[in-house]
């Protein structure tokens, strides 16, 4: 889905040693869930938009190193918990997830550990996995526009359309069956038959709505904070090659909230969002979702 996939799937991300007996978590994991929900009930995020409340939480991950792969481990397909370093998509997944229970469980949650970092499971299983059901590598939502339009379904956000004057991108989909040659997981004919089919029913869908990046100074206006920014590939196969959040700084422009490569950390792009992207030849624009107010 993003460009770590570019460079093969040999850039794996060991677990360290410290793990909590019997889960998918480290000590330090759970340290920085419990803090950031602290950090975010005395932010009150409960009581600001849903798109707010995830800016607000996206910077507190700020300063985390970045790391590319970080779902990509080898054997069977687990649900990965990783917060001490992110990419691209688990920052934002991470700090979705961050909100969510923030807003719906909050500090009186965390009384009970392990019941808390189940609930963090589930919101982890519903963001990566096609109906929140973790059913092997082929059940992960690997395609951006796939994750956006499950979420859709779902009645968790929405994407922007004729209110930005979106364009409607039809292009086929089948980057990872085209590389499955570089791809571990998908050396299993069953494995492969099931992306595959994935890949068929996004090219066959209703297409993506994106903003070309010229645009973006006609429709800045319009974004909110906390906009999910999905960057649109110009790589044949591929839908979308980076995401982030958008969040508007003091001067009243729109910047991006990311874990790039450059920089090697989760930070607020230097430059506004749509010189930002001009810069950038791989990104062609961006597709923007909004989350739903029960979120």
């Amino acid at each position: 889905m993003m460009l770590a996939l570019l460079v093969g799937a040999a850039l794996l991300v060991a677990p360290p040693a410290d793990t909590i007996p019997g889960t998918a978590w480290t000590v330090d994991d759970w340290r920085i869930v419990e803090a950031t929900v602290r950090r975010a009930a005395a932010a009150r995020v409960d009581t600001l938009s849903p798109g707010r409340a995830l800016a607000t939480v996206g910077r507190m991950l700020v300063g985390t190193p970045y790391a590319p792969g970080t779902l990509e481990g080898r054997g069977p397909e687990r649900l990965v918990v990783n917060l001490r370093v992110l990419d691209c998509v688990t920052f934002v997944d991470n700090a979705l997830a961050l909100t969510r229970f923030a807003r719906r469980d909050g500090v009186a949650a965390l009384a009970d550990p392990a019941a808390a970092r189940a609930r963090y499971e589930k919101y982890l299983r519903a963001l990566r996995y096609r109906e929140g059901r973790l059913d092997g590598y082929a059940s992960r939502l690997h395609y951006y526009s796939d994750f956006l339009a499950e979420q859709e379904r779902a009645g968790h956000l929405r994407v922007l359309g004729d209110e930005l004057g979106a364009m409607l991108d039809r292009r086929p989909i089948d980057f990872l069956t085209r590389n499955a040659a570089t791809i571990p997981a998908l050396a299993d004919p069953a494995t492969r038959v099931r992306v595959a089919a994935a890949e068929r029913a996004l090219t066959d869908g209703p297409g993506r709505r994106w903003i070309p990046k010229g645009w973006l100074p006609f429709v800045e206006r319009r974004l909110e904070d906390g906009d999910i920014l999905a960057m649109v590939s110009n790589v044949p196969g591929l839908d979308v090659v980076h995401v982030g959040i958008a969040v508007r700084e003091a001067d009243g422009r729109v910047y991006l909230l990311n874990a790039p490569l450059v920089g090697q950390s989760v930070h607020v792009s230097e430059l506004p969002l749509d010189q930002h992207l001009r810069a950038r030849g791989s990104q062609a624009g961006v597709i923007v979702a909004r989350l739903d107010t029960r979120w």
